[in-house]
């Protein structure tokens, strides 16, 4: 039985497209204070103008200390507002905006993924709009790094794999090949290069483009837990079970708290009927990945079951089913383990 994992560790590891980020506004009567200073002293404002004031914060809906950067364009005239939003109390506000307008929110923070808000202010006079705005980190795989040694990139070259990654970052993929493809002109042999324009191809959903840049990659440099781990899920994905098996087995080995490589080697190795090192690999991903990789216990549950345990495969599945007692694929491979009396025959 199939422990159903694949489609959300496909989503857990190649997350390079960033979505537009989802942000909460309310108008008018908002609970949010308005700012302190509009209306009174000190500033201009007349009944005219109306106020944007912009709440940051993270998805744990914590404040957000770095410094924005905010652009806020007209939709009227599509013109740049030249004010720059300063900061009050706890968020940074635009004022002696026209009223009656809708307007478009461009916020950059360093660490975090860009986020673009549409905002409108009423007719009504002295308006104010809270905008709170939820930035989501920016994935680690986008985040560049330089390589060394013997694979140092010439600085065009790094130049253009930068871009290339800021361009993945708002969901530019042809724009990001374009730049990776003359990195790639410009250092053939450098196997991060290959590794991200190999990456690309994987978000474009064009996975056999994506196999000679991440087979190049590992081939020139076989001791990088990203491409090994790129590759890996690609074999896992054509049902090439073992072949999955040899690349990640290398990549765990590189960087044992890779919870995603430990996850997804253990979940091959169960398509390998091999149930010992699928539940040892099932375990390591759950104490690196604690709840992140909550759902590795269906794999931990077929691979005890596969041992013969059923009453461990139990324990395993109710523990998962206390957190998610709707997971569709955690009900019916209970409801299999049930139907059956006593424990399994081991293998």
């Amino acid at each position: 039985m199939k422990s159903g994992l694949r489609n959300c560790f496909a989503a857990a590891l190649f997350v390079l497209a960033i979505p537009t980020l989802a942000g909460a506004q309310a108008q008018g009567t908002s609970p949010l204070p308005r700012p302190t200073g509009v209306g009174g002293a000190g500033v201009t404002a007349d009944r005219f103008t109306g106020v944007i004031m912009i709440y940051l914060r993270d998805e744990n809906e914590s404040p957000i200390s770095g410094i924005p950067q905010i652009t806020l364009t007209s939709e009227t005239d599509d013109s740049v507002i030249p004010e720059l939003p300063r900061l009050e109390g706890k968020g940074w506000v635009f004022t002696n905006l026209p009223i009656g307008g809708t307007y478009e929110l461009d916020i950059r923070v360093d660490g975090y993924q860009p986020a673009h808000q549409t905002v409108e202010l009423s007719g009504i006079s002295d308006s104010t709009a809270n905008v709170v705005v939820n930035l989501k980190p920016i994935d680690p795989q986008l985040v560049f790094r330089p390589p060394g040694g013997q694979f140092v990139l010439a600085p065009r070259a790094q130049k253009e794999v930068q871009q290339g990654l800021r361009d993945l970052s708002s969901d530019k993929v042809s724009s990001a090949q374009k730049h990776f493809q003359k990195a790639i002109q410009l250092a053939p042999g450098n196997p991060y290069v290959n590794y991200v324009m190999g990456m690309s191809y994987i978000l474009a959903k064009q996975e056999t483009k994506a196999q000679p840049y991440l087979e190049e990659s590992v081939s020139l440099d076989p001791n990088q837990p990203a491409s090994l781990l790129a590759l890996g899920t690609l074999r896992f994905d054509q049902g090439n079970y073992a072949g999955a098996v040899d690349l990640l087995s290398k990549a765990v080995k590189l960087d044992p708290s890779s919870w995603k490589s430990q996850w997804l080697l253990a979940d091959a190795c169960l398509r390998q009927r091999d149930f010992p090192q699928a539940r040892e690999h099932a375990e390591k991903a759950l104490a690196a990945g604690k709840e992140k990789a909550d759902r590795v216990r269906l794999v931990l549950a077929e691979a005890v079951a596969g041992m013969g345990d059923r009453a461990g495969a139990l324990a395993t599945l109710d523990r998962f089913l206390s957190d998610h007692p709707n997971d569709p694929d955690a009900l019916k491979f209970r409801a299999w383990l049930t139907s059956r009396s006593g424990n399994f025959p081991k293998h």
